[in-house]
């Protein structure tokens, strides 16, 4: 999308995208409102916007394009633009700037801008993915038939679910200011803990063992417990998983 009001201007901006190898359709707008009814009614992969055009300037155009198409970058090509007006520009969402006399720089910098807006797209992408693989881990997690809990490396509680609690009569509360070893039945603990070792150092991979719990009621539960070791991306142990 091309915001420029003088049709000789425009076609140079054409010829020298079309000289530095793009090959693209450019819609473009002379007046504030075919500008405005351009963003609402199409998507770009680029703005660019002259810095003043008739009853319209560039900042104006900046805070619509910001307002309409967050997403879109943009570069103001101008003229009569000093460096006041440039960096104002810039603050108030421009990608870039260009001056007229200055096009042979014009593909570069829509080269940048383009990346720019593909990784930013890209990080966004990616942090959604990561969210919805939280929210379904959460929701797994939280509403499993049986009990799950993340352990710290040193025993403690970091999360807990319901299930978890009603098998060992505690609140979430109570269980995350314990360790597992709080509530294990003495008699089982050492080969808990043997076996803990064991995956740490990376003997084995993870483990099942029938043990006790200790309810908070001070009676004993008899439960099936498999634990498995999150690691992270240098292979250093996180935290484990346990299920029981």
């Amino acid at each position: 999308l091309h915001l420029e009001d003088d049709p000789d201007d425009a076609r140079l901006v054409a010829h020298v995208l079309k000289n530095f190898g793009f090959t693209c359709q450019i819609v473009r707008a002379t007046t504030q409102t075919e500008f405005l009814a351009a963003l609402q009614a199409g998507e770009f992969d680029i703005i660019l916007s002259d810095y003043s055009v008739p009853s319209f300037d560039g900042l104006s155009a900046v805070a619509a394009a910001q307002r309409l198409r967050p997403l879109t970058p943009i570069l103001l090509v101008s003229g009569m633009m000093g460096e006041e007006a440039a960096i104002e520009g810039l603050k108030s969402g421009a990608t870039d700037y260009v001056l007229k006399h200055r096009l042979d720089q014009l593909g570069p910098a829509l080269l940048r801008a383009l990346r720019e807006s593909q990784e930013r797209a890209d990080r966004e992408r990616a942090e959604l993915a990561l969210r919805e693989s939280e929210e379904r881990f959460k929701s797994s997690f939280e509403y499993a038939a049986i009990g799950m809990a993340v352990v710290g490396l040193n025993g403690s509680f970091l999360q807990v679910n319901k299930s978890l609690c009603d098998i060992a009569g505690y609140s979430e509360m109570e269980l995350l200011s314990k360790t597992f070893q709080d509530i294990s039945h003495p008699e089982d603990l050492d080969k808990d803990l043997n076996l803990m070792q064991q995956m740490l150092h990376g003997e084995i991979s993870n483990y099942p063992l029938e043990k006790r719990y200790l309810h908070k009621s001070s009676r004993v539960v008899w439960v099936l417990l498999s634990v498995s070791l999150v690691r992270g991306a240098d292979g250093a142990p996180l935290y484990f998983i346990s299920q029981i």
